[in-house]
């Protein structure tokens, strides 16, 4: 079903479907990478955004720590120290809390998640509440322990903002900046925390409990600078410990040994201790600015760097639809502007026009190998046009030399043919003439026959009264001498006629011999023309295509060769009837030549006796015995004439009706020969 399908789809489209496939895959896979590529920029622009807000978040709660701890030891002193210094840190925590508000409200929070908005508006809401607090801290009206707790709680859920963003973050490298940049906050918020509770320890003296939550808030902050040291970098590690080696950490340290030895006295000035702490925590926030600027850095790096691929992928992919394009639209012209050339090519030379020219040959490509074998083509079709026409030309000059064997042969044909059909029939008409008068001779001979029985009768009758009858004896003797001499001259008429239709019968049965040559030479002339229209059907079928035509005219030849074969068949036929008619009537004419003869001698022998009879009558007495064995005998011969005359009757009847039958056959042959030779003339026309 799918190969029919694709018969029905042109080269056109099914070139466009092959291309637009993978070029669509291509769009799908270059659109799948730059979608890819899009949203990792936008991640990392994401990110970049969250560190900037967290960045001010930060530095917003590294005010809000020296707050606290100024605030801490304002309450721990009960008001007598850090009054001015509180003061002064308010202005620079409501400082960068205007910063951090300006920069959160230039990024469009809501984009960043619904967890990322509830810690952010949690953190809001606490810091709603820190001009209620700074009122109760300058009151003395808020414990200690709510003062830390609130601040505490307030740095956590801004801090937590920084946490929120582990959730946004997808690059792996920026993913461990941002938990190293943490762990580190967290750190840095636990010394905050110290910072606080010392000046509380160091001013109001260490106790359990304080020495306890000191030495927690330690703990925390190793555990932290722990998870900053296992995931921080070469080069962070080496910014981290060349700034822990100011002098404020060694002191820090001797300081939280005298608060964690257990004495109740110090030496150690609260004053002294935040200063200290103070000046640390500075250190520190600078490490988190160093470690901020790594997050911002490398976010803003691999933002840039997705962006730039994704451009990058972007350029290449137009660029390359582009050249694929006006690759794919070239060669498509190209193939299309060949194929369409030879598709004309190939109808102009299929509709016979063969002097089309044949473009494309000097193409190296399958166009050009069909060019090329379209001028084969090409070349193949005009000499068969040459063939043709020289097979026409040849065909037109067999034809008319075959018409004018055809005629010459009709002509000779009827020459001889119908000349010896013309003797045939005049001499069956001659034979006829004689047959008829051989029957005439013959029917008066009869008759004279008997008149000579009946005077032989008389004769037989009147011997016995010879003396009395002696006048009518003479008398009838007269007249039997009389018959006697036409009965001669009868027979000899009737030899001379017996004779001459015997030459006619001989001479018909030369002529029929004759006709038989001539059917015997019209068969072999037939035979010879089926052999010349084999031969001419053999040449026509090895001539292919050009010999059509004269092969028709063999076959036609052929057909009329069989026809006359069949036709001087019939004619054999009857000639061989003609012929055996021919024989039975020489046999005939010899017994009636015969028969004639003995009448002939019979009446000779008659006449002698009358002769006698008339030369002496007076031997009659003497004679009248042998008058009447003459008399007897004259009735036998008699008998003999009538039979003869009878026989010559039949035997010119039996001559009458094969002279009729020749002449019958003889017009039945001169039809078919005209009609043969009207044929063989008819067909050479057409």
């Amino acid at each position: 079903m799918g190969q029919g399908l694709l018969k029905n789809i042109s080269i056109k489209h099914k070139l466009l479907f092959v291309v637009i496939v993978p070029v669509l895959a291509i769009l799908v896979l270059a659109g799948v990478r730059i979608y890819a590529l899009q949203s990792e920029t936008k991640s990392h622009v994401d990110t970049s955004k969250l560190m900037e807000v967290s960045i001010a978040a930060n530095n917003f709660v590294h005010e809000l720590q020296k707050e606290r701890g100024f605030s801490a030891g304002f309450i721990g002193s009960k008001g007598k120290n850090f009054t001015d210094a509180l003061s002064k840190q308010r202005k620079v925590t409501d400082k960068k809390r205007a910063d951090f508000t300006v920069v959160y409200s230039s990024v469009d929070i809501e984009r960043f998640g619904k967890k990322y908005n509830e810690v952010l508006s949690k953190a809001l809401d606490d810091l709603g509440r820190i001009e209620e607090v700074r009122k109760s801290v300058d009151g003395l009206n808020m414990p200690l322990g709510k003062v830390v707790g609130y601040y505490t709680h307030m740095n956590a859920d801004f801090l937590a903002i920084n946490g929120s963003a582990l959730f946004i973050v997808k690059d792996p490298d920026v993913l461990r900046d941002v938990s190293t940049y943490l762990g580190f906050l967290q750190s840095k918020e636990r010394a905050g925390i110290e910072r606080a509770v010392g000046a509380v320890g160091f001013s109001k003296g260490w106790n359990v409990s304080l020495s306890s939550r000191l030495l927690n808030l330690i703990t925390v902050q190793d555990t932290y600078l722990d998870v900053f040291e296992t995931y921080a970098t070469d080069e962070e590690l080496e910014f981290y410990h060349k700034k822990i080696k100011d002098e404020s950490f060694v002191k820090t340290q001797k300081m939280r040994d005298i608060a964690l030895s257990g004495k109740t006295d110090t030496s150690v000035d609260a004053n002294e201790w935040f200063v200290t702490l103070t000046h640390k925590i500075n250190i520190l926030k600078d490490i988190e600015n160093h470690l901020a600027e790594d997050v911002l850095h490398i976010s803003t790096e691999h933002a840039a760097r997705s962006f730039t691929e994704r451009n990058i992928y972007v350029l290449v992919f137009g660029i390359l639809l582009i050249i694929i394009y006006f690759m794919t639209s070239t060669i498509i012209k190209d193939l299309l502007g060949g194929i369409k050339s030879t598709e004309g090519i190939m109808t102009a030379l299929s509709q016979g026009n063969v002097g089309t020219e044949i473009r494309g040959g000097e193409r190296r490509d399958e166009i050009g190998a069909m060019a090329r074998s379209l001028e084969i083509l090409k070349q193949g079709l005009i000499e068969k046009s040459n063939l043709e026409e020289e097979a026409l030309k040849a065909q037109a000059r067999a034809k008319q030399e075959s018409s004018q064997m055809i005629m010459g042969f009709a002509e000779s044909f009827d020459s001889q043919v119908g000349g010896l059909i013309d003797s045939l029939t005049a001499s069956s008409t001659e034979l006829q003439g004689t047959a008829e008068g051989m029957r005439s001779v013959a029917d008066e001979t009869s008759q004279a026959s008997q008149t000579v029985a009946a005077s032989s009768e008389e004769a037989s009758a009147n011997v016995n009264t010879v003396a009395a009858a002696m006048e009518e004896m003479a008398a009838s003797s007269g007249a039997i001498s009389m018959q006697i001499t036409a009965a001669k001259n009868k027979s000899n008429d009737m030899t001379v006629d017996a004779h001459e239709a015997n030459e006619t019968v001989g001479n018909l049965s030369s002529l029929v011999e004759g006709i038989g040559e001539v059917v015997v030479a019209i068969q072999d002339i037939a035979e010879q023309t089926n052999l010349l229209a084999l031969n001419a059907t053999i040449e026509a079928a090895r001539a292919g295509d050009a010999g059509k035509g004269f092969a028709v005219v063999a076959d036609e030849v052929k057909k009329l060769a069989t026809e006359t074969a069949q036709k001087t068949e019939e004619i054999n036929a009857r000639i061989n009837e003609i012929q055996g008619a021919t024989d039975a009537s020489v046999l005939a004419m010899g017994r009636i030549i015969s028969n004639i003869s003995d009448i002939d001698q019979s009446i000779t022998g008659v006449s002698a006796a009358v002769e006698e009879q008339n030369a002496t009558t007076s031997e009659i007495v003497r004679s009248v015995s042998e008058a009447s064995m003459g008399v007897q005998n004259v009735s036998q011969i008699i008998v003999e004439v009538q039979r003869g005359a009878g026989e010559t009757g039949s035997s010119a009847n039996a001559v009458l009706d094969a002279a009729k039958q020749v002449s019958n056959l003889s017009g039945e042959l001169k039809g078919a020969v005209d009609q043969f030779l009207n044929q063989i003339k008819a067909d050479d026309v057409a």
